[in-house]
């Protein structure tokens, strides 16, 4: 197996889903790999269900050890985006669980659904018609359209479930405007990353399942990148897709050996 050089590797960038746990079952092999890593990391996920705190208490309950600075969520990536383009009680409707609606309040925006600038769409549990009519209606009546992400299902231990990119197309279909996305595979999420770790992109390794969101995303922000077979990509679809990975890799333990350590 090749190794990538760790002398232009100074940090990792870790997708959730699919990479570290499916549902609520933690990988194989995965404690013991980020016990034994030495670069620094950070968990990025496009899930905004949850909070940063809530992710680190399951990742805690798992055996793993992790605070909420170790965690980018899409809703964190939205709201620090957002707070950069519109003052502390801009009104924002949101359609989402937790996971956005905390961010988005804690970095000072009022949930409303009179006269929004922003309508931001993330994943939830509870969507429905009457949530479709008014964020429609909404956008068509000037909001802006903001997704956290575009993922069009989500791995879970017992299969894949729609996720946030079937609830956004409804609104697509339905407003017919399209959003700024958040999410991997854009760029933005990536830069917040890196700042966090106050590291450059081309220096950042991101590991993921997805190759149109964790792959893509690396390969259009120039940083080198790794394809676990643990999530939603199939020996079948990688095959015929047509992008790949730099790397691929049974499952995360595996970097142990293609880093060299």
């Amino acid at each position: 197996m090749p190794t990538i050089k760790l002398s232009g590797i100074h940090g990792i960038l870790l997708d959730m889903d699919g990479v570290i746990y499916r549902g609520d079952r933690l990988l194989d092999g995965v404690a013991a790999f980020l016990d034994g890593l030495s670069l620094p990391y950070l968990f990025i996920t496009n899930n905004s269900s949850r909070t940063p705190e809530q992710v680190a208490q399951k990742l805690t309950g798992m055996g793993i050890r992790a605070n909420p600075d170790h965690i980018l969520t899409s809703s964190i990536a939205t709201a620090q985006f957002l707070r950069h383009e519109a003052p502390e009680g801009t009104p924002v409707y949101a359609i989402g669980e937790i996971g956005l609606n905390a961010a988005l309040q804690n970095a000072g925006f009022v949930l409303t659904s009179e006269a929004p600038h922003y309508v931001v769409v993330g994943l939830d549990y509870e969507f429905d018609n009457a949530k479709l009519s008014t964020a429609s209606r909404l956008i068509q009546q000037g909001a802006a359209f903001i997704a956290t992400n575009m993922d069009r299902v989500l791995a879970t231990e017992d299969g894949e479930h729609p996720g946030t990119g079937s609830i956004v197309q409804q609104v697509i279909d339905a407003s017919g405007h399209h959003p700024l996305v958040m999410g991997k595979p854009e760029r933005r999420i990536f830069e917040m990353a890196a700042a966090r770790l106050g590291l450059s992109l081309e220096n950042l390794l991101m590991v993921g399942d997805n190759l149109d969101t964790d792959i893509l995303g690396a390969k259009q922000a120039g940083m080198p990148n790794v394809l676990v077979m643990t999530g939603v990509t199939s020996a079948e679809m990688l095959a015929i897709a047509p992008i790949g990975a730099d790397y691929v890799i049974p499952a995360l333990p595996q970097l142990a050996e293609l880093l060299g350590s």
